[in-house]
C-alpha cells in the first residue's frame, strides 16, 4: 500500500513536471519574435531636386509642377537574431502631368522604381514595434514627354538609399499595421558633376508575420 502511493506521488510529480517544461516552452515560443515579415503598401514621395541650371528658379519651377508622386512600398525582412534582419524593399511611384508653360503644351508621364537592400534593427514589444533601418540600392525612372505636339522620352538607373524608420502595431497574431513609416530618400547621379536629389517619402500598409 504504501509502495503503491509512492509510486502515484511519483508520477504525479512527473506530470506536473512536464507539463510545466511544456508550458514554460509555449510561452517562449509565443514572445519569440517572427523570422520573416512581408509588408506593403501606399507611399508617397516628396522629390527635392537639385539646381541643374545657372537659374535655381528653373529647379524650383520643376519641383512645383512635379509635386509629390504617388505609388506603393513593399518588401520582406528576414529576421537573424531577436532584434536584427536583413530587408529587402521595393518601391514604385508614377506622375502624369497636362499643363502649360509659358504657353507650350506640356504632357509628361512619369515612372520611378527603387531596389533596396540592407539591415533592420527593431524592437519587438507585445503591441508596439519601432524599427530602423538603412537600405541601399538602385532607383530607375522612365519618362515620356510631349511639347507642343513633339514628344521625347527616355530612362536613367542611378544610386539610390533609404535611411529612416517607423512603428508596426500588432494587431492581430500574424498581422500589424505600419501606422507610418517616414524616410529620407535620396538619389544620386554623377551627371552634372554629381547631383543629388534630396528626396523624402512616406508609407503605411500591412505587416505579416511567417512564423
Amino acid at each position: 500500500m504504501i509502495h503503491s502511493r509512492k509510486t502515484k506521488t511519483t508520477f504525479a510529480v512527473h506530470v506536473v513536471a512536464v507539463l510545466s517544461i511544456l508550458l514554460v516552452a509555449a510561452k517562449a515560443s509565443a514572445q519569440e519574435p517572427p523570422r520573416i515579415q512581408l509588408y506593403g503598401g501606399y507611399s508617397l514621395l516628396h522629390p527635392n531636386l537639385p539646381d541643374f541650371d545657372s537659374d535655381p528658379a528653373v529647379s524650383r519651377t520643376v519641383e512645383t509642377l512635379l509635386g509629390n508622386l504617388s505609388g506603393w512600398n513593399s518588401g520582406i525582412t528576414v529576421g537573424l537574431t531577436r532584434s536584427f534582419g536583413v530587408t529587402a524593399d521595393f518601391s514604385g511611384y508614377y506622375k502624369n502631368m497636362n499643363t502649360t508653360v509659358d504657353g507650350s503644351r506640356f504632357d509628361a508621364n512619369l515612372r520611378a522604381y527603387t531596389f533596396l537592400f540592407g539591415p533592420q534593427f527593431q524592437k519587438n514589444g507585445e503591441q508596439l514595434r519601432p524599427f530602423v533601418r538603412a537600405l541601399f540600392g538602385v532607383a530607375h525612372g522612365s519618362a515620356k514627354a510631349t511639347v507642343d505636339g513633339e514628344s521625347g522620352e527616355g530612362t536613367k538607373s542611378v544610386f539610390a538609399a533609404s535611411i529612416g524608420g517607423g512603428l508596426d502595431v500588432k494587431v492581430a497574431d500574424r498581422v500589424a499595421i505600419r501606422a507610418a513609416q517616414l524616410d529620407y530618400y535620396p538619389f544620386r547621379t554623377s551627371e552634372g558633376g554629381g547631383l543629388t536629389f534630396n528626396n523624402f517619402r512616406f508609407s503605411t500598409g500591412v505587416v505579416f508575420y511567417l512564423r
